[in-house]
């Protein structure tokens, strides 16, 4: 059980990264974008069923994605709650 809780904290902190790497544009940097397609090739499957439940918003003419910030909510309680079982 110990290790489902630190894996899903590890998966919490890479869901933190790809929001950092969201507000970055593409950078002619191999290491950067390299890490930027590594982590979203972790994070993109976990967030994949929340976006086909919960489609991107249209304000104005840009669309906001919710599913990154709805699975790491959920992601958030479920640490908790197993962070206080232990």
């Amino acid at each position: 059980m110990i290790l489902v809780f630190f894996a899903l904290q590890a998966l919490l902190y890479l869901f933190l990264a790809a929001a950092v790497f969201s507000w970055i544009p593409p950078t002619s940097s191999a290491l950067v974008e390299e890490v930027r397609r590594a982590i979203l090739r972790i994070t993109e499957p976990v967030v994949r069923p929340v976006r086909r439940i919960l489609p991107p918003i249209r304000v104005g003419t840009a669309g906001v994605d919710l599913s990154y910030t709805v699975t790491g909510l959920i992601l958030i309680a479920l640490v908790n709650f197993l962070g206080r079982h232990f």
